[in-house]
C-alpha cells in the first residue's frame, strides 16, 4: 500500500510538473510573435523623444520640471500596488537592511539618465537625442572598466566606433535655430550625453544591486518614489526661481487636453506597456537578438519626427548616428 501510494505521489509530481510545463509553453509566445512584441517596444520608446518635443513646441509648454513630475506621478501610481503587495518567496522585502539605499541609489542615477533626456530636447532634435543616448550601451562596459571588470576588445572597438560617429554628428553642424557650444554639438546634445553616461551607470549598478537578493519590483517602486520627490524638489526649485506669484508661467498651457494626453501616453506606453511587452518578447527571443531589434529606437524617433515634427537629419548626421547604432549594436553582442 506504502509503495502504491509513493508511486502514485511520484506519477502525480510528474503529472503536475508537465502541466506545469505545457502551461509555460503555452503562455511564451511564438518568436514570431516574440520579435512583434520587441518592435512594438522599439517603436515605444523611440516615440518618448517625440512626444516630449511635441510638448515644448505647443503654446505654454511646461517646464522640464513640471514634466517630469506629473510624468513620474503617473508612473508611480502603477507602481503602488506593488510596494503593497507581498515580496515574491525567497526574496528580500523593504524590511532588508539596504533595501531603501539600493532604491535611492537607483533613483539617483535614474534621475541624471531621464532629467538630462528631458531637460537636453529643450535645445536639440529628438532624434539627434535617440543616438546620442545609444551610446550608453557602450559607455556601459567603460564603467564596468572603471570598477575594475574586464572589457572584451570587440567593445573597445565598439567605444571607438561610436565616439567616430558623435564626432560626425559634430561635424554635421548644430541643428537650425540651435546654437553649437563644443563644436558642432549644441547645449543639449551634451546634456544627452550625460544622461547616457548616468544611464550606463544606472545598469551597471542595478546588475550589481540584483545579486542581494532583493524582491526588484518592490525595490523599483520604491525607486520611483524617491524620484518622484526629487522631481518636486526640482520643481520647488524653479518655482522659487520664477517667483510663487508668477508659479503658472512654469505651465502655461496647463488646461490643454492634448496635453495632458499627451504626458499620459509617454507615460503609459513608452513606460508601462513597453516593460509589459519586453519581459513578454524577450521570453521567445534571445537577449542578444533582443538587443539588436531594441536598437532600432533612433530609427523609429526618425521616422515619428519626421510625420509628426518634420525634424529631418543631413546624410552626415545619419552616417554618424549609424556608427553610433552599429557600436551599440557590436557592444551588446560582445557582452
Amino acid at each position: 500500500g506504502a509503495g502504491g501510494l509513493g508511486a502514485g505521489g511520484r506519477r502525480s509530481r510528474g503529472g503536475l510538473a508537465r502541466a506545469k510545463a505545457t502551461a509555460d509553453a503555452a503562455a511564451t509566445p511564438s518568436r514570431a510573435m516574440g520579435r512583434t512584441y520587441l518592435i512594438v517596444v522599439a517603436a515605444f520608446f523611440g516615440s518618448l523623444n517625440v512626444i516630449m518635443r511635441y510638448l515644448y513646441a505647443m503654446p505654454g509648454p511646461p517646464s522640464a520640471s513640471v514634466l517630469s513630475v506629473v510624468r513620474n506621478f503617473l508612473i508611480l501610481i502603477c507602481f503602488v500596488p506593488m510596494l503593497l503587495s507581498r515580496a515574491q518567496p525567497g526574496l528580500k522585502d523593504a524590511q532588508s537592511p539596504g533595501f531603501y539605499k539600493a532604491a535611492f541609489e537607483m533613483a539617483i542615477w535614474n534621475l541624471g539618465a531621464q532629467g538630462a533626456l528631458t531637460v537636453g530636447l529643450l535645445f536639440t532634435d529628438a532624434t539627434r537625442a535617440s543616438f546620442l543616448t545609444q551610446t550608453s550601451v557602450v559607455l556601459t562596459p567603460l564603467v564596468s572598466l572603471f570598477a575594475g571588470e574586464k572589457v572584451v576588445r570587440a567593445v573597445w572597438f565598439a567605444c571607438m566606433l561610436s565616439l567616430v560617429g558623435v564626432v560626425l554628428l559634430t561635424l554635421s553642424g548644430s541643428p537650425a535655430g540651435m546654437t553649437a557650444v563644443a563644436g558642432g554639438l549644441n547645449l543639449g546634445d551634451l546634456i544627452c550625453l550625460t544622461g547616457a553616461l548616468s544611464w550606463s551607470i544606472y545598469i551597471f549598478r542595478i546588475g550589481k544591486i540584483t545579486r542581494f537578493g532583493f524582491d526588484m519590483s518592490k525595490v523599483q517602486a520604491c525607486k520611483n518614489i524617491f524620484l518622484t520627490l526629487f522631481y518636486l524638489l526640482w520643481l520647488a526649485g524653479d518655482a522659487f526661481r520664477v517667483g510663487l506669484g508668477n508659479v503658472q508661467s512654469l505651465w502655461a498651457g496647463w488646461g490643454s487636453p492634448l496635453a495632458w494626453t499627451l504626458i499620459a501616453a509617454s507615460a503609459i506606453f513608452p513606460g508601462i506597456v513597453a516593460d509589459l511587452f519586453q519581459a513578454k518578447g524577450q521570453k521567445a527571443v534571445s537577449a542578444s537578438e533582443s538587443n539588436i531589434i531594441m536598437s532600432s529606437e533612433p530609427l523609429w524617433t526618425a521616422l515619428l519626427c519626421l510625420i509628426f515634427l518634420s525634424e529631418t537629419m543631413g546624410l552626415m548626421s545619419w552616417i554618424g548616428g549609424g556608427l553610433i547604432l552599429l557600436a551599440a549594436l557590436l557592444a551588446s553582442l560582445s557582452s
